[in-house]
């Protein structure tokens, strides 16, 4: 019993996040620089004041991911919810 009770509260946790990263779009500078900027939004959460943004891309059609290397901006451990969050990558240099 004990258990069926762990895995319910379990998935009520996981299931009632609200945070959510939607608006995303990546574009290529088109000055030969091999740069990608990226921008999305991410939604408030009640339970959490601060995420872990992680980024990974496919060459591959989907079949895998790789993170990106050599980006900068809003990624990493302790970013914050907001509107217009950016990174910036250097896709001839992945």
């Amino acid at each position: 019993m004990n258990r069926i009770i762990f895995i319910l509260t379990l998935s009520a946790f996981l299931y009632s996040q609200q945070a959510e990263v939607t608006n995303i779009q990546a574009a290529q500078r088109t000055d030969g620089s091999q740069i990608v900027d990226i921008t999305y939004d991410l939604t408030e959460d009640e339970i959490f004041e601060e995420f872990k943004i992680t980024v990974e891309v496919s060459f591959d059609g989907g079949a895998s991911f790789t993170s990106i290397s050599n980006a900068f901006g809003d990624l990493g451990n302790g970013i914050l919810p907001g509107l217009g969050k950016s990174v910036t990558w250097n896709f001839g240099q992945q």
